[in-house]
């Protein structure tokens, strides 16, 4: 029988990876026999993860002024400004902004 050798993959890249996982498992409390806890567990994991992937992996992505802006939060209500409109202010039905106006009502000279 002839048993050919696979060389081992070169995992160094993995380095940082494996340093968020160990750093999330370290500091994490888990109370073992617990789904809370595994679940408070996998969550960190999964985030850390993400953070990483999007930081370090995927390429940067570049916004336009606009978009920018209109991701800004409202310094009046939790809304992004893209639910403002420049006429009527907050368009949310249900925001408590000051700043809310119904979309149906006359513009603001």
């Amino acid at each position: 029988m002839d048993r050919t050798t696979t060389a081992e993959p070169d995992l160094t890249e993995l380095g940082p990876l494996v340093r968020i996982i160990t750093d999330a498992l370290h500091e994490t409390p888990l109370t073992l026999g617990t789904p809370a806890g595994c679940a408070d567990l996998a969550a960190t994991i999964a985030v850390r993860v993400a953070v990483y992937i999007g930081r370090e992996v995927l390429p940067p992505v570049s916004i336009s002024p606009t978009a920018a802006y209109l991701a800004t939060p409202c310094d009046a209500c939790s809304h992004t400004l893209n639910w403002h409109r420049n006429d009527v202010g907050c368009t949310v039905p249900r925001c408590v902004c000051g700043r809310f106006h119904s979309p149906t009502s006359e513009a603001r000279p």
